[in-house]
């Protein structure tokens, strides 16, 4: 009896650990906007962002108006894979700990100037990263007037879709 248990408690941990591998597979890059982009946007952005996958990942777009308490929750709960913000909000969080280096979006190219000023000396080695993404313009409303700052990118490292969200931000990047 005690053998047909133990057999099948190990059973339900091996099909639970099987599922948790799946839908990690099969998971979506989450992209959180906080600005003034309008959810009649949302169709647009998702289709123009999910060209970038050849492989049938796809993107799971949300789109906020900006609060600080609403960036402040998802922050803190760790929801999403890249976060776009205005530019203020964005800079506030450059010296902070937790963000991924974004060099390697611009691989192979020399950074634009909108970028330098994304840049953070880490003080412990020294080394100067790109923290920050400025998006192009026409991930913007089509109504543009409604953007008061340009809107900036930011991958948070507990992001656990890494790969795709580097390819979204080659993609979204600015390259002025």
């Amino acid at each position: 009896m005690k053998r047909v248990l133990l057999m099948g408690i190990l059973f339900v941990c091996l099909l639970i650990v099987l599922v948790g591998c799946q839908e990690k597979k099969n998971k979506p890059l989450t992209i959180l906007v906080f600005s003034s982009v309008l959810p009649t946007e949302e169709a647009r952005l998702k289709a123009d962002i999910n060209s970038v996958f050849e492989n049938g990942s796809h993107v799971d777009l949300q789109l906020y108006p900006f609060t600080m308490e609403k960036w402040a929750a998802e922050l803190s709960s760790r929801n999403g894979d890249i976060y776009v913000a205005n530019e203020e909000t964005i800079t506030q969080m450059l010296n902070k700990k937790g963000l991924t280096p974004l060099d390697s979006v611009y691989e192979g190219k020399e950074l634009p100037n909108s970028t330098k000023s994304y840049q953070v000396t880490n003080q412990e080695s020294g080394e100067v990263h790109l923290y920050a993404v400025p998006i192009r313009k026409n991930f913007y409303p089509k109504n543009a007037g409604r953007t008061n700052s340009k809107l900036l990118a930011i991958l948070p490292e507990f992001s656990g879709n890494k790969e795709n969200a580097f390819r979204v931000l080659k993609y979204l990047a600015d390259e002025n």
